[in-house]
């Protein structure tokens, strides 16, 4: 990815100017919680979250931004894909897992994380619950698998 995918380069300066981030936010997210968004205060994380094995897989575009209130921090991951990916849930978690590690080593509360998979490639591809990935019958164990 990176400075060889043009899609990637275009996502990243597009998403670097605050206006446009506001924008795209307030756009995609549910009504409910765009609404209590402090857009105000929306700020790129300029931190490197990503390990070696995912760099290959994520833009590393993060952004922090108050909740109503400034009870919640939200940090808001941005990726792309123009190939329907093949275990989503996988990456998204083990970028979620590298960002909460990082605050808990840094003795910062763990935040919430709202991540944001952005698919604009010409194959179709559907949003599925992780339960979908799993092999087996995981009807007796949704309550135990995270619902991302």
């Amino acid at each position: 990815m990176g400075k060889n995918n043009p899609h990637d380069t275009f996502a990243r300066e597009f998403l670097s100017y605050k206006q446009n981030a506001v924008d795209f936010f307030k756009g995609i997210l549910p009504e409910k919680i765009a609404r209590n968004l402090d857009l105000q205060t929306l700020a790129e994380d300029k931190n490197n979250y990503t390990d070696e094995k995912l760099h290959q897989y994520f833009s590393d575009v993060v952004y922090t931004c108050r909740y109503t209130g400034g009870i919640i921090k939200l940090c808001l991951l941005f990726e792309h894909k123009s190939f329907p990916p093949r275990f989503p849930h996988s990456q998204l978690l083990r970028y979620i897992s590298n960002i909460w590690q990082h605050h808990a080593k840094q003795g910062n509360p763990i935040p919430v994380m709202l991540p944001i998979l952005f698919y604009h490639g010409k194959m179709k591809w559907m949003s599925r619950p992780l339960h979908y990935y799993l092999s087996g019958d995981t009807a007796l164990f949704t309550r135990f698998i995270p619902q991302v």
